[in-house]
């Protein structure tokens, strides 16, 4: 089973990343545009608040310093406007607060994180990012302060801004990140490549070739083994407080590769039932499974070997062609022009749903 520790530092590197691609090229003067009553401003101080509640949790004893009203001002759920105009060094506040719930996870024993925590809690208004455990806090928050980046990627947009580019590419990181650093290099991935990006804000770094975009592929493939292996077989087709399962998860993954393969100019696969899209397509809520679960982990299997078939026998030139469908809507999410944006544009949108894997592999372990 995938070490809890390690999930969970995977996923608050994965954090870092994408706050610092959804701040990239923000003015000062931005931070504060809001888009019905949030703004990029409100909604970073809502994220460092969340990681202050965890360290409070904790009995943290040295709370990085934050100003007089900053909790009053950034309260969850709160839009920063009731209070003064005054900006305090917002960024910093935040960068310091994952700095010190990250050292902490790294110092913290394994056992630690099955403790209960003593007054059950959430992050968000719909308490949807719920925590009873330790362990399930640091996921919570983890995976919230995702949601709130992802609110931040769509004020970029009314800002005119490209929106945040594929940040859990395991070839870029930072090295000063000691979480990040430590996680890759646990999973055998310490490499570096310079960042490369293309106007629409797509991160194509480690696409270059065929080989590199087969490779991603079989990476992801990997850890959705990974994940899948970890959860116990009676709990894959049961979900949890976000409602998905595993199972479910798996089949909508399969769909997703069958797409990128039909995109590339592959035929559709003939083996999959005529409801399966209807069961776990695009839209779908994720409350009904149809099918067993080791049938969905073999189409998954199926659909990647597929893929990854037809891909070492394309030309390199195809990577440059125009998306030929897009039954998930990636263009429109995540804009880019060619076929190897596409591939980068599927496996961040894929990559959300490893997080909710692990999500779940964590969850099942209490």
């Amino acid at each position: 089973m995938p070490h809890a520790k390690s999930l969970i530092r995977g996923s608050l590197a994965s954090a870092r990343e994408t706050i610092k691609a959804a701040l990239a090229d923000i003015k000062p003067e931005e931070m504060s545009y809001e888009a019905g009553t949030r703004s990029i401003e409100s909604l970073l101080g809502e994220a460092a608040v969340a990681l202050r509640e965890v360290l409070i949790v904790i009995g943290h004893e040295d709370l990085p310093e934050v100003p007089g009203g900053f909790e009053a001002r950034y309260a969850r759920w709160g839009t920063g406007s009731e209070t003064s105009d005054s900006f305090f060094d917002l960024i910093s506040i935040f960068w310091a607060h994952l700095d010190v719930v990250s050292k902490t996870l790294l110092i913290f024993q394994s056992e630690h994180l099955d403790e209960a925590v003593n007054i059950p809690g959430y992050f968000d208004e719909d308490a949807l990012f719920s925590y009873t455990t330790v362990g399930t806090m640091f996921v919570a928050v983890s995976g919230f302060i995702h949601y709130l980046a992802g609110e931040m990627s769509t004020i970029r947009l009314k800002l005119g801004k490209s929106p945040m580019p594929d940040v859990l590419n395991i070839y870029e990181y930072d090295q000063n990140d000691p979480v990040r650093s430590e996680y890759l290099h646990e999973q055998g991935s310490m490499v570096n490549k310079p960042s490369r990006e293309i106007a629409t804000g797509i991160n194509t770094d480690g696409m270059s070739t065929l080989s590199e975009v087969i490779r991603s592929f079989e990476r992801f493939a990997s850890t959705v083994h990974e994940l899948w292996d970890g959860t116990p077989e009676e709990c894959r087709a049961t979900g949890e407080q976000l409602g998905l399962s595993t199972a479910w998860i798996v089949g909508h993954l399969a769909l997703l590769i069958e797409s990128v393969l039909t995109s590339f100019g592959g035929e559709p696969s003939a083996k999959l039932r005529a409801d399966f899209v209807a069961t776990y397509g695009p839209g779908r809520d994720g409350s009904e499974i149809r099918d067993d679960p080791s049938v969905l982990i073999a189409a998954f299997d199926h659909h990647i070997d597929r893929l990854n078939a037809f891909l070492r026998s394309a030309d390199i030139s195809v990577l440059g062609e125009k998306p030929r469908c897009d039954d998930f809507g990636l263009r429109v999410l995540m804009p880019h022009d060619s076929l190897r944006g596409h591939a980068s544009a599927a496996l961040y949108y894929a990559n959300m749903y490893i997080l909710e894997l692990a999500t779940l592999c964590h969850f099942f372990e209490q």
